[in-house]
């Protein structure tokens, strides 16, 4: 993830087993509702959040922080 840049579709996967992690636990079957919006799980902790790390912001970070060390 760090140095390649990931399809949009792999993001929404990843974020879409996150949020099933969360909220189902360990049993698939489970229908419960979501007990908080995602986007304000994804908040920081000074906030009151999670702070569950966006996949797609950590991409970027991650793509640009490898840039800067290439011109470094």
């Amino acid at each position: 993830m760090c140095t390649f840049h990931l399809h949009l579709s792999i993001k929404e996967q990843v974020d879409k087993y996150r949020k099933h992690c969360l909220w189902r636990g360990s049993d698939e079957s489970n229908r419960i509702n979501a007990k908080a919006a995602w986007k304000m799980v994804t908040q920081p902790k000074e906030d009151g959040s999670l702070r569950v790390v966006d996949v797609k912001s950590q991409n970027e970070a991650l793509l640009l922080k490898h840039l800067h060390n290439f011109f470094q």
